[in-house]
């Protein structure tokens, strides 16, 4: 198969083969991946609940190095105001003119209930700048007033150098399973669910969702993560 062979149509996101490399050794995840995982998680696993939103990496750069004037417009089909959790796919690239840039990927939270930011990241003192710039332009699209809220959040840290986006990946499904489940703490639950071995076992479950979806595999998923394992248990 050639490498700029397209393997996925799925929704807004378009995956070649290049992409879906990069689930296969130890690389760092491209938008395109994360885009992918965080449109599943909308249109699929949580599709019930519609005050949940995940603003994937292209939608979070935007809010980050967009024109205020123009981004107001431009997310109002998307009645963010009216979610009671956003997940923002944070990523520490510098340059308003490259949306695939970047060396690491974040977790920031919106909670409509507190009216506060949360920053879930796996590498200490990493994407802080863009973290709190990204949650600035956002209170702006979704607060009601008052003074931003944001505190950083203890997440297990990566044992590497290229699983940030895994971690982030999983960290946003964790967190999405614990509202869905009406669960107080999920914090908690990220920091004894998100082991080593639970965020390795992602690749191969990402690939499998990628491939069932585009017609690849006609039989069980051998590699899925077994019974959802970074979701919180029943």
């Amino acid at each position: 198969m050639d490498k700029e062979t397209k393997v996925l149509d799925y929704h807004d996101v378009l995956l070649y083969r290049t992409d879906i490399d990069l689930l296969t050794g130890d690389k760092w995840l491209n938008d395109q991946i994360v885009s992918f995982f965080f449109e599943y998680l909308q249109l699929e696993k949580y599709a019930r609940l519609k005050d949940i939103f995940f603003c994937g990496g292209s939608l979070s750069f935007l809010l980050l190095h967009g024109d205020p004037l123009d981004l107001e417009a431009m997310v109002a089909p998307l009645k963010l105001r009216e979610r009671e959790l956003v997940l923002f796919a944070c990523n520490d690239n510098p340059d308003p003119s490259s949306a695939g840039g970047g060396s690491h990927w974040s977790l920031l939270t919106y909670t409509k209930q507190d009216s506060t930011f949360r920053h879930y990241n796996s590498a200490m003192g990493l994407n802080e700048e863009a973290a709190t710039g990204l949650a600035t332009n956002a209170w702006n699209l979704l607060g009601s007033g008052g003074k931003l809220k944001y505190r950083n959040v203890y997440i297990p840290r990566q044992i590497n150098s290229y699983d940030c986006g895994l971690y982030m990946l999983g960290t946003a499904d964790i967190i999405a399973e614990s509202y869905s489940q009406g669960l107080q703490g999920a914090d908690v639950v990220v920091g004894t669910r998100l082991t080593p071995d639970a965020v390795h076992k992602m690749r191969s479950h990402i690939l499998d969702l990628i491939m069932e979806r585009a017609g690849k595999v006609s039989k069980p998923q051998s590699s899925k993560l077994n019974s959802h394992e970074l979701d919180v248990k029943h």
